[in-house]
């Protein structure tokens, strides 16, 4: 089977969303396919562009660690299993759900891959999505949730292609 349908959430400074259809991007609102870093969740946190409640508000460097070297620091301590930062990206991962949950009706992906620095975190972040994700989303809208291979290069990678195809 043929991916025709791929969604790619960018977790870092914010959260950056891309839809490719049969390897075209998706693109209707702003040259893209929307903000979607302001889909709501359910938190009761604001982004930095002061909505409440939405993904970037609790799956953003800003939300998990304050800064890029916040997050990082945040990302190792998880990574080598102190079990304060693990919960914290079990949590995310559970707000990341809610939001693919989301999008999941409107754009069908056959597989959401995270990339971006908070990605990074790897696993983690990526089974707690799967485990949430059960919880949220009927089974006919049911998604592949993985780590893009590029992690946090990927949004310097693909703005670079766009340049380089032009």
């Amino acid at each position: 089977q043929s991916l025709e349908r791929l969604l790619v959430l960018s977790l870092g400074t914010g959260v950056g969303c891309s839809m490719l259809v049969e390897g075209q991007p998706l693109r209707f609102t702003g040259g893209c396919c929307g903000d979607l870093g302001h889909v709501y969740v359910g938190s009761d946190r604001r982004c930095s562009a002061g909505c409440k409640g939405c993904l970037e508000s609790v799956v953003s460097v800003q939300s998990l660690g304050g800064s890029s070297a916040g997050a990082r620091k945040l990302i190792k301590a998880a990574q080598s299993g102190e079990k304060q930062s693990m919960e914290v990206f079990r949590r995310a991962g559970h707000f990341l759900a809610r939001g693919i949950a989301s999008m999941a009706p409107i754009f069908h992906p056959q597989l959401v891959l995270l990339a971006g620095g908070i990605a990074e975190v790897g696993a983690l972040l990526t089974e707690s999505v799967n485990e949430a994700l059960a919880e949220y989303v009927a089974p006919y809208y049911k998604v592949t949730i993985g780590k893009a291979s590029l992690g946090g290069s990927a949004a310097l990678v693909g703005a670079a292609a766009h340049f380089v195809k032009e």
